[in-house]
């Protein structure tokens, strides 16, 4: 799972599932805020940034989901199934990577309109 404090100073966590479902939660009550039905099995954990929630699928896309809502704001087609969890860049650029099951490595913006580039 992942652990994030919201803007309003809210402790919460995201979980994914084999069954396609994201979770986001409260700490330490568990209280549901949220969830997220995907296409497909979840296997990885997400990570969280600027309040957004990244998570890869087996559907090869990788999610781009609203920390607040829930709600599906982007996805990044990959070559195949998303096993990988993705992770944030500490070096100030803002942007997650993800390893898909086709060998590459992906960089998400968070940022719509910048989309999403691949590495081999």
């Amino acid at each position: 799972p992942v652990v994030f404090t919201t803007s309003t100073g809210l402790v919460r966590y995201c979980v994914g599932s084999h069954s396609g479902v994201l979770f986001c939660g409260t700490i330490p009550e568990s209280t549901e805020i949220w969830r997220c039905q995907l296409p497909d099995r979840i296997e990885s954990s997400p990570c969280f940034l600027l309040s957004r929630v990244y998570v890869g699928c087996y559907d090869g896309f990788i999610y781009v989901v609203s920390s607040d809502t829930g709600t599906i704001e982007y996805s990044v087609r990959t070559g195949d199934q998303v096993k990988c969890s993705p992770s944030t860049d500490t070096s100030g650029s803002g942007s997650v990577y993800c390893g898909s099951h086709d060998g590459k490595l992906y960089k998400v913006s968070p940022q719509l309109d910048q989309g999403s580039t691949n590495f081999v």
